[in-house]
């Protein structure tokens, strides 16, 4: 039996994982999961001494940064980990598994390669490339640390980029077809990659992203198929893209991968799509 304590009990992630070991526990009986908040002191009460591994998953995140200073994303995303982490240690836990980020390569385009060095421009890239520095610090023959750094990871009611480019779909009538690539990382299998680095006890850090690349042009026709919304996707009106900033240009239409890292097709594009629109999971999907 894996005892997991997972933190951010609001998080959307943290459910889902929750959500996603519970699940497996109808067939396997191997997991005893518990969520946790840690917005305020009082988890410092709480004992770790009967959980061998702590997911952390608490973040400050999709937030517009103009609006958060640097000491809050500090706070909570480096400061924060830092704590949790030592108290895991000093009470036994075995291994500690730190949700980070993409970001922390600080690109908009190109490809990742196990040579690229981060380099985080953003707030929310800098206070969790800051986290995994004292995480490694922390790390033991006796305390694995797990490093996870996905790009976007998509799924139903999940905030952020892939939200706002559903909506769109659904209402569109035309889309341009541009030729380019995304490493994103459905809810799904990001679930199963979390399984699998508690059932190995993983040290080190990962790149987990989909089987295959994302082409956004096909997103957008997917997610229009599974509403049954008709679309036209077409190379047509790609003069259009040219006009869009720079900044909106490359967020939606740029490509943006990993070279490596760990492919994970348990769920494939069609059926991540299928979920994200509103399937709700069932346990066949799990295995």
């Amino acid at each position: 039996m894996k005892r997991i304590l997972i933190t951010g009990k609001n998080s959307y992630i943290a459910k889902k994982v929750s959500e996603y070991l519970n699940l497996c526990n109808k067939k396997e009986k191997q997991y005893f999961v518990t969520l946790i908040s840690v917005r305020d002191s009082l988890w410092k009460q709480k004992t770790f001494c009967q959980y061998d591994i702590v997911l952390h998953c608490a973040a400050l995140v999709h937030k517009k940064e103009k609006n958060i200073c640097w000491e809050d994303y500090f706070s909570v995303n480096t400061k924060l980990t830092e704590e949790i982490a030592k108290k895991a240690k000093e009470e036994g836990v075995k291994q500690f598994i730190f949700l980070s980020t993409m970001n922390v390569y600080g690109l908009e385009t190109g490809m990742i390669t196990d040579q690229t060095m981060p380099a985080p421009k953003s707030l929310y890239g800098k206070s969790k490339y800051m986290a995994e520095k004292v995480l490694e610090q922390i790390r033991s023959k006796e305390f694995q640390v797990c490093i996870l750094r996905p790009p976007i990871i998509y799924g139903n009611n999940c905030k952020g980029n892939y939200q706002k480019l559903s909506q769109f779909a659904k209402i569109t009538p035309i889309f341009p077809k541009i030729n380019n690539k995304r490493s994103m990382l459905s809810i799904e299998n990001l679930c199963f990659f979390v399984k699998q680095v508690i059932d190995r006890g993983a040290d080190g850090i990962f790149l987990p992203q989909n089987e295959f690349y994302v082409n956004t042009s096909e997103l957008v026709a997917a997610i229009a198929k599974e509403q049954r919304h008709p679309i036209w996707i077409t190379d047509k009106i790609n003069i259009i893209v040219l006009c869009l900033p720079k900044y909106f240009k490359m967020k939606i239409f740029g490509t943006l991968i990993y070279q490596e890292g760990e492919k994970i097709g348990q769920v494939s594009f069609e059926d991540s799509i299928k979920q994200a629109e509103g399937k709700k999971w069932t346990q066949d999907i799990l295995y």
